[in-house]
């Protein structure tokens, strides 16, 4: 399961949202300000988000933060399905 925490508006939210569907992975969407705080995703990540979309894979019991859209790209190029 993919995690996309992401704004309204925001075109590379939108295409890792669109990404997710393409290649048939489930996926969630939060809204930072509004299911999230940006002190809490700070937290998970472990450094200040200054960007978004901020993204985590889970599989497993086990979260793995993968960075932004251009991350999850190659994260997804590289998996073997």
């Amino acid at each position: 399961m993919v995690i996309i925490y992401g704004t309204p508006n925001c075109s590379f939210c939108a295409k890792a949202k669109k990404l997710c569907e393409d290649k048939g992975l489930p996926y969630s969407y939060k809204t930072v300000n509004v299911e999230v705080t940006v002190e809490q995703l700070t937290e998970m990540v472990g450094s200040p988000v200054k960007t978004v979309p901020q993204i985590f894979m889970s599989n497993d019991g086990f979260t793995e933060y993968v960075g932004g859209f251009d991350q999850l790209k190659t994260k997804i190029k590289n998996m073997t399905m």
